[in-house]
Order: C-alpha cells, then sequence, then structure tokens
C-alpha cells in the first residue's frame, strides 16, 4: 500500500549540458510545490511508537509537553498531529554530490528543506537520494522529525526589527549557514524570559503517567 506524501512535486531538469567529469552540474529545476499539511486522516496513522500512541489517543495536549520532558519524537506524523494545517515548508537548496565507485562516478541529489508554523516551532531536514522528488520527501520527513522550539520574543522585547548577523568560516557554503542559523535559533530556547521566570512544577513523565494505558496498547 503507497503511503500518501504530504507535497506534491513537478521537478524538470535541464542536463543537456551535463558531463560526467563535470563536478559543477548545471541543473534548472523547477518545483511547484503545494502544501497539504494535515490532509491525512487520522484514522491512517498508526502509531508504532509509545509517544505516538499516547498523542493519538489524546494523552498529550501539545508539543510543548514532549519538549518539556525531553521525549524523542520518532514519527513525523506527531509533528502534523499538533501542527498540522500551520507547518510552511520551504526547499532552500538542491544541490548535486558524487562519489566515485568501482562503476564510475554516482550522482545523486541532496535536498536541505526548513518548515516552520510561524508560533515559535522551525525544523530542518536534509536527504540525499537519486532523484529530486526522493530527497525533498525526505528531508521534509526529517524536517518534522527536528522541530525544535525557538524563543522568538527575544528580539522583540528588545525592541530589535531587524538585525545582522555575523559568523565565522566561508558563509557561501549554503548548506552549512543554514545549519548554522538553524542552531543558532535553536539555542534560544534556553534563555528564559520574564514569563517564565516563577517556579516551575514538575509532574511525572507521561510514559509514568499512563504506563497502564501503554500496557495495554503493546
Amino acid at each position: 500500500m503507497t503511503t500518501p506524501t504530504s507535497t506534491e512535486l513537478t521537478p524538470y531538469f535541464d542536463t543537456s549540458s551535463y558531463h560526467p567529469s563535470d563536478n559543477s552540474l548545471n541543473l534548472q529545476i523547477i518545483l511547484k510545490t503545494r502544501s497539504q499539511h494535515g490532509s491525512r486522516e487520522e484514522s491512517g496513522w498508526t502509531p508504532v511508537t509509545k509517544l505516538g500512541r499516547l498523542v493519538k489517543e489524546g494523552k498529550i495536549g501539545s508539543l510543548e509537553e514532549i519538549f518539556l520532558f525531553s521525549l524523542p519524537v520518532k514519527e513525523a506524523e506527531i509533528i502534523e498531529y499538533f501542527l498540522k494545517d500551520k507547518l510552511q515548508d520551504e526547499v532552500m537548496k538542491i544541490m548535486p554530490v558524487q562519489k566515485q565507485s568501482s562503476a564510475g562516478q554516482c550522482t545523486r541529489f541532496k535536498a536541505f528543506v526548513a518548515l516552520g508554523d510561524n508560533d515559535g516551532h522551525i525544523g530542518l531536514g536534509v536527504k540525499c537520494a537519486a532523484e529530486v522528488a526522493t530527497a525533498i520527501r525526505g528531508a521534509i520527513t526529517a524536517a518534522k522529525l527536528n522541530v525544535s522550539p525557538v524563543r522568538k520574543k527575544l528580539m522583540h522585547m528588545a525592541g530589535i526589527q531587524d538585525c545582522y548577523t555575523s559568523c565565522r568560516g566561508h558563509s557561501r557554503t549554503m548548506g552549512n549557514f543554514i545549519k548554522a542559523i538553524f542552531f543558532a535559533l535553536k539555542a534560544t530556547y534556553g534563555y528564559l524570559s520574564p514569563e517564565l521566570w516563577a517556579d516551575t512544577t514538575f509532574t511525572k513523565s507521561p510514559y509514568q503517567e499512563h504506563t497502564d494505558f501503554l500496557a495495554k496498547t503493546a
């Protein structure tokens, strides 16, 4: 049974000037992306992890509960369940990569995809595959699994509307530059704004709180 994808892709390649010995593969790629996040019916998702079963049964109310207890997210459907139609993805870069094998040079495509909900959650995914469409779909799934919270209020509270950034190294390498930006934004979650200075009362982990339910559905 074929699992429906959340994004439809229409790639076009102009490889008329490509030669296997040319490392600078010049591709003209036209991607028509139509996001369909949340279009998958909930009944079609069969969770395979403890966290997935708790989410589908409504035992966990938000992503913040997952981040609070540092629970690993291993199913992209968990992110789709909470964010649904809010997710927006964008292909940041597609680049060819080559490796030498016994059969000659093998060319594959590496895709960088960023996504977010414009409400404090971002994700970045990188995937390499033999086809561009496959690489993008894999990168979208990886980005969902890497969704992290950010403190977007930090700059707004300081009255900063625009800012300059500085980097060490070569920013022209877009893939590494995108990763550096993602890790920098991810690190902002370690800073607490004034409304978060109150004492936090920690409760039991969802795995401990719903032990009986997990034992029945195992």
